[in-house]
């Protein structure tokens, strides 16, 4: 086996292996994958995750992947090999992205690994239903709004005029906040540019991660609708059902930038 045909096989397992479902090729992507996994430091394991889960459910896809599988597993010598071993024992317990709890970013990474497995649907919907969650920064502004105190009108006004240097406009008369939108995906979006927009919203540390998550969502179903016809399908349904309004968000085409990948 030759390292370009090891390293096109996992480009393009990791880029939706369910669009040539081929256990010989998935055995290949596989084994680059541990190859990978085996020079990794202990602190750089976390990101084989999403790997781990979407080998796990090529294998219980079909019983042809999971006997390739099996066979690059089986020559696995490198770190943690009672997890990697479950990526084809059938009756071991194993994750399911679809009702685990999606408490981060890597979360995200799990669906989307769900979806390139198999083509189905049903990971698209959840991350899309993450959009719907609740606005943290709008209630963190809203509630700053509504404290009341003598000393306060002059920090007020300078807070105020920081939020607006950002994009984020509110009227310190009758304590509203005029920017429409989802918050959170404006600060996420904001964010990106390398702006400091947390530390001037002075969001607490416990919303930030929920704040990343959303962000993750809308990002990687953009970038996946271009690149995919079934998320551009179910992208296009969602963004006119009710929800947040992060769904009109979905609308929004993505440039020339390089495809999502695990």
């Amino acid at each position: 086996m030759s390292t370009d045909t090891a390293d096109q096989d996992f480009v393009a397992a990791i880029q939706g292996y369910y669009r040539d479902p081929q256990p010989a090729r998935a055995a290949r992507a596989c084994a680059r994958a541990l190859e990978m996994l085996a020079s990794t430091p202990p602190e750089g394991f976390l990101r084989f995750g999403p790997l781990i889960y979407l080998f796990g459910r090529i294998a219980r896809e079909s019983e042809a992947a999971r006997a390739a599988l099996a066979e690059v597993v089986a020559g696995y010598r490198g770190q943690d090999v009672p997890l990697v071993t479950r990526i084809i024992e059938i009756d071991a317990p194993f994750p399911d992205a679809l009702t685990m709890p999606i408490e981060d970013a890597v979360h995200v990474d799990l669906l989307w690994a769900e979806f390139f497995a198999t083509g189905r649907r049903d990971p698209i919907a959840r991350i899309v239903a993450l959009l719907d969650g609740p606005d943290r920064v709008r209630a963190h502004v809203a509630a700053w709004l509504a404290e009341r105190g003598w000393l306060a009108g002059g920090r007020r006004r300078t807070h105020a005029a920081a939020l607006a240097a950002l994009g984020l406009e509110v009227d310190l008369s009758t304590r509203t906040i005029r920017t429409d939108g989802d918050l959170d995906l404006w600060a996420w979006r904001t964010a990106e540019r390398g702006i400091p927009v947390f530390a001037v919203l002075g969001l607490p540390s416990a919303d930030v991660m929920p704040v990343a998550i959303k962000g993750s969502a809308l990002w990687s179903l953009r970038l996946n609708a271009r690149d995919h016809a079934l998320v551009g399908e179910v992208c296009r349904a969602e963004a006119e059902r009710s929800g947040g309004p992060g769904r009109r968000l979905l609308r929004e085409p993505v440039g020339a930038v390089a495809p999502f990948q695990l």
